[in-house]
């Protein structure tokens, strides 16, 4: 048994050799262990954290989140497959004021389009008139603003968003609203096709399939279905300009009187009646503007 304890005390000498070696002077420390505990502790509930309220895939069959985003796309662009509805009738694209290229502006006077009102619409940009030195940052800027707190008060419907690298703007504007549509209708006398159904209801006998049939087209004017509801026409309702006119259902489901060619005619007079955009392609506050329908 003497013999044996040699052989029993050997691995400690062996531990206490290798403790020396490799780790000189250290010695057991209630503090560190506590220490290494808590950041332990703590990494546990941070990457939990993470990961259960943070953390993303992008990998789609691993959240249903991305599925359901796929899904809803998909439905969305089946939807515009189908119908081509929209709620944009013209873009218009514009440089970012953050990323493009800062110029001295001239020709700021020509870009404004004098008219009764023009500072109500666009205070910001009449107001740069008064300025000795003028950029095109501060000319980009001010339009934009202008351009989305008017258009809507005229009953436009607007939304802005990047282009993919950051360097432009584009503007959508969209005319949906069937009161605000009417309005510019009736201010621009603008001509509207009559219904089919109304020709029925005057009386006259003439087949609707003949290729040579065709409703006429008259100014259009609000006070035409009352002025038909008067006088009995059949189907008329006062108030009611859908009964009277013929209406598209390209953009608004629930049918408009204005064709898109109308709608793309009514938004471009009223920007017209206050900015010159070639003037404000030349300024380089606009880079240009297109339709959206075919």
């Amino acid at each position: 048994k003497v013999r044996e304890i040699p052989s029993q005390v050997k691995p400690v000498e062996q531990g206490e050799e290798i403790r020396r070696m490799w780790l000189p002077g250290w010695r057991m420390s209630t503090t560190t262990c506590v220490a290494a505990g808590a950041c332990f502790v703590i990494t546990v509930l941070w990457l939990w954290v993470y990961f259960r309220m943070v953390y993303l895939s992008d990998r789609p069959e691993s959240l249903h989140y991305w599925i359901d985003q796929e899904e809803e796309a998909a439905e969305e662009a089946a939807d515009r497959a189908g119908s081509h509805h929209t709620d944009t009738d013209v873009v218009i694209v514009l440089p970012n004021p953050g990323v493009a290229e800062e110029k001295a502006v001239t020709g700021l006077a020509q870009v404004l389009v004098q008219n009764l009102g023009g500072k109500e619409v666009l205070p910001r940009l009449y107001a740069l008139l008064q300025e000795e030195q003028v950029t095109t940052a501060s000319l980009q800027t001010c339009l934009i603003k202008d351009l989305m707190s008017a258009l809507p008060r005229a009953g436009f419907r607007v939304k802005i968003f990047n282009s993919l690298d950051s360097t432009q703007l584009f503007l959508r504007i969209g005319l949906a609203d069937e009161a605000a549509v009417q309005h510019y209708m009736a201010a621009d006398q603008r001509r509207s096709q009559l219904a089919p159904e109304l020709v029925a209801g005057l009386g006259v006998e003439q087949n609707p399939n003949e290729e040579a049939s065709s409703p006429p087209w008259v100014t259009f004017s609000v006070a035409l279905p009352q002025k038909l509801a008067k006088e009995g026409v059949k189907g008329v309702k006062a108030n009611h300009v859908q009964g009277v006119y013929r209406t598209y259902h390209g953009t608004v489901p629930e049918g408009s009187i204005a064709r898109g060619t109308d709608r793309v005619d009514m938004i471009t007079a009223y920007l017209g009646k206050y900015l010159d955009m070639e003037a404000a392609v030349a300024a380089g506050a606009v880079e240009g503007w297109y339709p959206v329908h075919r």
